[in-house]
């Protein structure tokens, strides 16, 4: 679909390798997630002795950062409803100054990709 589009060129195999690699990577941090959760019990030992303590989770800001690679690429090729409907009108009408790599900064974009975006949101601060 993206080479008969003429989306995905041959050049955009790095862009596509890093979507690819990022999306991995979101998953892997997903599952450790789900399974430790997004906070830790961190043994530290001290001059004066041992302590447990909370602390976040790096897998949370793992997922993050993946997630955000994601949704760069995912713009360039249209993986979105908004950034295929950019495709579409520069296809339509090449001399149209649009531009398909632009990236929605919204913080809305955490819900995309988790559920419970307002939790994370607040685990990040």
């Amino acid at each position: 679909m993206l080479i008969a589009a003429e989306v995905l060129q041959e050049s955009d195999t790095m862009i596509l390798a890093a979507y690819c690699e990022s999306y991995s990577a979101w998953r892997a941090a997903l599952e450790h997630l789900a399974k430790h959760g997004p906070v830790l019990m961190v043994k530290s030992t001290t001059r004066t002795g041992e302590s447990i303590r909370p602390a976040k989770n790096p897998s949370l800001q793992i997922a993050l950062d993946a997630q955000r690679s994601m949704l760069a690429s995912a713009a360039r090729f249209g993986f979105d409803p908004t950034s295929r409907m950019k495709l579409e009108t520069a296809q339509a009408n090449p001399d149209a100054d649009t531009n398909p790599e632009a990236e929605n900064d919204s913080d809305d974009d955490d819900a995309l990709f988790f559920p419970d975006a307002q939790h994370l949101r607040r685990m990040k601060e």
